[in-house]
């Protein structure tokens, strides 16, 4: 959906939406295009390009914050979907709102280290539209869906690709500013506390989501370089999650030296907000298109409901 349409159904002069969200084009899945089947296709390609197959897997893991359904994990519909119905692999969900790869990959990295596992796949796909209020202009303009997977496996010793940093913190207070309290256990039909309409609906309040994240994200990415040992100076290539664009603006101004642009990667425009396919969509782009090349240091920064900040780093 292109902005100028939302600049209709706002009521708002032409090219109003895409100035005050930085997003000019947002895709929607029909009714077929599911969690599962994006997720199932990302994968394929993934596999694909690798030259594996889905016995050469040990886990897949779906990192999606919009789950298909309650019961099973997307994980498995996600491997339905592909017609592995004999697979026998591990398939589990990590859940931490759109910073859900920063935290699959964080866990992933350490059970790989430790030799739980040799070859994961990371399959985040978001189907979010179904949740939209259209009438609702922050949610409405900012989000898309998308899908994108990631393999990671342990490196041969010789080889500099590394997971070299991560860190996770979630401040509660931020929760009223972005949530959907329907489609759960909590609100549910068979409940006394049943929901109303807006309930099933994903809401925010981009406003506070932008004071609290001002407020907390200078502090936090400090701590998350002090802890890995790094400094802005180290990394070749930035890619934030794609939230919004005063939301990117805030990472850039305490992470990119001015007059470095070429080493941020935005795709917000484009696409808009794709949840949790955000990160692993820009990675995607990034060394499809050429801008990342082996032996980069890379950085992964962003925020997610819950407030939640996040931030990861790896050698390419």
């Amino acid at each position: 959906m292109e902005s100028t349409e939302l600049d209709r159904r706002f009521g708002f002069r032409p090219g109003q939406v895409e100035e005050l969200t930085g997003v000019r084009t947002r895709y929607y899945g029909d009714e077929f295009e599911t969690a599962p089947y994006m997720g199932a296709r990302a994968v394929s390609d993934a596999l694909g390009r690798a030259g594996l197959s889905i016995k050469q897997i040990d886990a897949l893991i779906a990192v999606s914050g919009t789950p298909a359904q309650l019961i099973p994990c997307t994980a498995s519909l996600v491997l339905q979907e592909m017609g592995e119905l004999d697979a026998g692999i591990a398939a589990f969900d990590v859940n931490a709102t759109c910073l859900s790869f920063i935290a699959g990959l964080d866990a992933m990295a350490h059970l790989i280290s430790a030799g739980r596992y040799h070859r994961v796949v990371l399959v985040a796909s978001e189907a979010a539209a179904v949740i939209l209020n259209p009438q609702h202009f922050e949610s409405a303009s900012l989000i898309g869906d998308g899908a994108a997977a990631i393999i990671i496996e342990r490196a041969a010793d010789q080889e500099p690709s590394r997971v070299t940093g991560s860190r996770l913190e979630t401040y509660p207070r931020g929760i009223p500013s972005c949530e959907l309290k329907g489609l759960g256990t909590t609100l549910h039909p068979n409940s006394s506390r049943k929901s109303s309409g807006d309930d099933n609906y994903f809401r925010m309040d981009g406003q506070n989501l932008f004071r609290l994240t001002y407020a907390l994200m200078p502090a936090f990415i400090d701590r998350f370089l002090s802890e890995s040992r790094q400094c802005p100076e180290d990394f070749d290539f930035l890619i934030p999650h794609q939230a919004s664009g005063p939301a990117v603006r805030i990472l850039l101004r305490r992470l990119v030296p001015a007059g470095h642009d070429e080493q941020i990667f935005l795709y917000l425009k484009d696409f808009g907000n794709v949840g949790a396919a955000s990160i692993p969509l820009g990675i995607h782009f990034a060394i499809d298109r050429g801008k990342i090349k082996r032996g980069d240091r890379v950085l992964l920064v962003g925020t997610g409901a819950g407030l939640s900040l996040g931030a990861a780093s790896f050698v390419y």
